[in-house]
């Protein structure tokens, strides 16, 4: 699905809140079926984590979501990111949006550079404003998706920062009842697209092969 402001969808009439993007998860999955899988990759994973705690799923797939728990996602660095905006230096911000939010080595940043990925995420940034202080504003703890019952496969790149991504893995596969983690040896944020067989393949795995892992004992593993 193209979220709100992403892809052929438009911004919407109405005032931000990622409530609303909870319930435009909810009104897909409503069309798409009782049986439906929900995967969600970065922020898009923190509104499948939402939108799971507002309903029942047979499965959630969930590649790294950017919780805030160690520290606030963008902090300081959301205002020389919306001041390059603004003055039209998209490179600029871009470059800042990947190295301080995602957190990407200075040499993978140049590598994307090189890439149709760099014109791809340009596309995105005006959109990310108003999720970054979204998710700065969820608050540092992993109570409230304790209550999602589903199986769920959590997935991290190995070359992930601690924060905010293995870290916000490792604490939901704690919290949530019936999770499994999977680390993607050699890769890390963008595992989406520089492995995606690879993800395609334990996510397969997960959806064809699941057992409920023993109370405390959730299970996790490098592929």
């Amino acid at each position: 699905m193209d979220r709100r402001g992403h892809g052929v969808s438009d911004f919407g009439d109405h005032r931000y809140s990622i409530d609303r993007e909870y319930d435009d998860v909810l009104a897909v999955l409503s069309r798409a079926g009782d049986n439906a899988t929900l995967i969600g990759h970065s922020f898009g994973a923190i509104c499948c984590l939402g939108a799971a705690t507002l309903t029942n799923l047979p499965h959630l797939v969930l590649y790294e979501p950017p919780l805030p728990l160690h520290g606030l996602i963008a902090g300081r660095n959301l205002a020389p990111y919306c001041h390059a905006m603004r003055d039209g230096r998209f490179d600029d911000a871009l470059e800042i949006g990947l190295r301080e939010f995602i957190r990407l080595p200075h040499d993978h940043v140049e590598s994307i550079r090189a890439t149709t990925a760099w014109s791809r995420l340009a596309s995105l940034m005006s959109a990310w404003p108003r999720e970054l202080e979204a998710m700065d504003s969820l608050g540092d703890n992993v109570e409230a998706y304790a209550a999602i019952g589903c199986p769920t496969l959590l997935v991290s790149g190995s070359r992930s920062p601690k924060h905010p991504f293995r870290n916000a893995v490792a604490a939901l596969c704690r919290s949530l009842p019936h999770a499994c983690a999977v680390d993607i040896a050699g890769h890390g944020h963008l595992g989406l697209r520089s492995a995606p067989a690879v993800v395609a393949q334990e996510i397969s795995r997960f959806l064809s092969g699941w057992s409920p892992p023993a109370s405390g004992l959730n299970q996790a593993r490098t592929a």
